[in-house]
């Protein structure tokens, strides 16, 4: 998810003018602690392991970015290794994220970690949500032209 939002958040020009990085940082890091209930020691022990791996997955979304900017040259075997690259990158993704998790499991009880993630996913669909209005076309009822079906 967190890839959508990043992926988002490069891809719309009106909302990447907007988009303040510590910002949603700071209020990712608050959602996290609040949902998953975590004390102070926890907090120690998960945000250091947590920043590291939210910094190599940034690479990671760096190179997908990468891929998309520049359309690969026609021809059925240039798009083929495209999406062959960019299905690596999913790859390299979730076991980055894999060898995270289990690292983070050595600091916190399984539940904790769990409910860590959950806070991770629905702080970027809420995320995802107040973009998506923020960035919705104003429609002006005065403006509209309504062709009749028949």
């Amino acid at each position: 998810m967190l890839c959508l939002v990043v992926n988002f958040c490069y891809a719309d020009t009106n909302w990447q003018n907007k988009f303040d990085p510590q910002r949603y940082e700071q209020g990712l890091m608050a959602a996290i602690s609040r949902e998953a209930k975590l004390t102070q020691r926890e907090s120690e022990a998960f945000f250091p392991i947590y920043k590291e791996m939210r910094k190599k997955m940034m690479e990671i979304y760096k190179k997908q970015r990468s891929m998309f900017t520049k359309k690969p040259s026609n021809g059925e075997q240039a798009m083929l290794e495209a999406i062959k690259n960019f299905d690596a990158t999913e790859i390299e993704l979730k076991k980055l994220q894999q060898s995270y998790h289990q690292r983070l499991l050595k600091k916190l009880p399984a539940s904790k970690v769990f409910m860590c993630i959950k806070a991770e996913e629905r702080y970027n669909r809420q995320m995802m949500r107040d973009m998506a209005i923020k960035n919705a076309p104003k429609v002006n009822p005065q403006n509209q032209h309504h062709k009749k079906r028949p």
